[in-house]
C-alpha cells in the first residue's frame, strides 16, 4: 500500500477513537462492553483522545510530504502502533479483556506492520522525488 493511504488512513482512524476518548470515554468504552472509568481513568482516557486527535492530524499533513520529510511521522507512528499492538495483545492474553477487544489487537498489528514496511522503505526514494532529482541533475 502507499505511504499517503497508509497515513491518512491512520489519520482517519486516531481522530475516530481520538474524539470520543476526549469527550466521552466512558461511551467508547460502553461499546466494548467494558466497565465504566473513574475520574482519574475518564482524565487519562481524555490525555489519550487529545494524543490521537494530534497523531491524526500529523499523519493527515504528512501524508503530502515526501518520504524523507515524512520520516519523523513515520517513525514515531512506528513506535505508537509497534507498543499499541504490544499493549493491546499482552492486555488480551493477560487480563479479562472483554472480545471486542481483539479489534484493538489486529488494528494495532496491521498498523505496525504498515509502519514498520514504511520505516524499512525509507531507503527508496519517492518517486516524485527521484523525478524532482532527476530534473536538477
Amino acid at each position: 500500500m502507499k505511504r499517503p493511504v497508509i497515513m491518512r488512513a491512520t489519520a482517519v482512524i486516531a481522530v475516530l477513537f481520538g474524539i470520543p476518548l476526549l469527550l466521552a470515554p466512558n461511551a467508547l468504552l460502553a461499546m466494548y462492553r467494558a466497565g465504566e472509568l473513574n475520574v482519574p481513568g475518564i482524565y487519562n482516557s481524555m490525555l489519550y483522545g487529545a494524543c490521537l486527535i494530534g497523531l491524526g492530524v500529523m499523519n493527515w499533513l504528512a501524508a503530502g510530504a515526501s518520504h524523507a520529510e515524512a520520516r519523523p511521522v513515520i517513525a514515531g507512528s512506528t513506535v505508537v502502533a509497534v507498543l499499541g499492538f504490544l499493549v493491546a495483545i499482552s492486555r488480551q492474553l493477560m487480563d479479562q479483556a472483554p472480545p471486542m477487544a481483539w479489534f484493538n489487537v489486529v488494528l494495532f498489528f496491521v498498523l505496525a506492520v504498515s509502519y514498520v514496511g514504511l520505516l524499512r522503505g525509507a531507503a527508496a526514494p519517492d518517486t516524485a522525488s527521484a523525478a524532482a532529482l532527476e530534473r536538477v541533475q
